[in-house]
């Protein structure tokens, strides 16, 4: 009877040991979110000698985005040159606990598409050097390079990894900051001839976004 009862009691403690875990960790994650400027879509439309053009959105691809401001549009130079760029933006708490939510890898291979090669680069800007995922995709006859990164004020990831070190970085503040994924696109047979046009572009819209 003694060692059932010992049994009871530490199976009592146990659980109440692991409600008490539960809600300290869900009281790290109780947080206001830092409000935004202004849109992703204030991006210039003119954009470093590039003249950009919105492309609408798939409801079913919205729904599953869920963002609270987006950006899709296409920018294109007078040689031919385009850029298609995509932004998503969370500002819901629920929504920023998530992780790296909706990577090219996935997205991407889920529509057919196969990744040939992956790099990741060091881009240099005024605030510090931020590392960018490049992916070079194949579908068909079509070849393409997207380069991606997300970021939370000065935190910057490309993985669900780094964004777990972001989390705990910020676990138990009071205010965090919104969550953006940057996606950019361009047509290039490899990420060594997609790099001269992509690394400019994404450099200036990582200084334009610290002001969001």
């Amino acid at each position: 009877m003694k060692q059932i009862t010992r049994q009871v009691w530490l199976t009592a403690l146990i659980m109440v040991c692991g409600w008490l875990l539960t809600n300290w960790v869900r009281a790290g994650y109780s947080f206001e979110v830092t409000k935004m400027k202004s849109e992703l879509s204030s991006l210039p439309i003119v954009f470093l000698g590039y003249q950009g053009t919105d492309v609408d959105v798939d409801d079913e691809i919205s729904k599953v985005l869920a963002a609270d401001s987006t950006l899709n549009r296409e920018y294109t130079q007078g040689n031919g040159t385009s850029i298609t760029i995509h932004g998503s933006a969370w500002i819901h708490p629920e929504a920023i606990a998530s992780v790296a939510p909706h990577p090219p890898s996935v997205c991407y291979v889920n529509a057919g598409w196969i990744a040939k090669e992956e790099r990741m680069i060091d881009l240099k800007t005024t605030f510090g050097t931020i590392p960018i995922k490049l992916i070079a995709f194949q579908k068909g006859g079509m070849n393409c390079v997207v380069g991606y990164w997300y970021q939370m004020g000065e935190h910057y990831f490309t993985t669900s990894a780094e964004a777990r070190k972001v989390h705990r970085v910020l676990w138990g503040k009071k205010n965090w900051p919104f969550s953006i994924k940057f996606m950019l696109q361009i047509q290039a047979q490899d990420i060594d001839k997609a790099i001269p046009e992509l690394e400019p572009f994404a450099i200036e819209l990582l200084e334009w976004s610290r002001n969001l």
